[in-house]
């Protein structure tokens, strides 16, 4: 009997662990989407602000 118990948190063990570093490496890429996804926006606001700049201009001779 003790051999199944142990096998058995052996077994929790292995999964616990497996989910736990899982978890991590979900957190991770998450945050790294969010990131990205933010540099993509900001990209995009910049292009739109440098598109509507008018260059100044002076009529000479007027």
């Amino acid at each position: 009997m003790k051999e199944k118990a142990s096998e058995i948190r052996k077994e929790y063990s292995i999964l616990f662990n497996g989910i736990t570093e899982t978890i991590d490496h979900l957190e991770n890429t998450i945050s790294s989407l969010k990131k990205l996804q933010q540099r993509a926006e900001d990209a995009y606001i910049e292009e739109e602000q440098e598109e509507n700049i008018v260059p100044f201009t002076t009529s000479k001779g007027a």
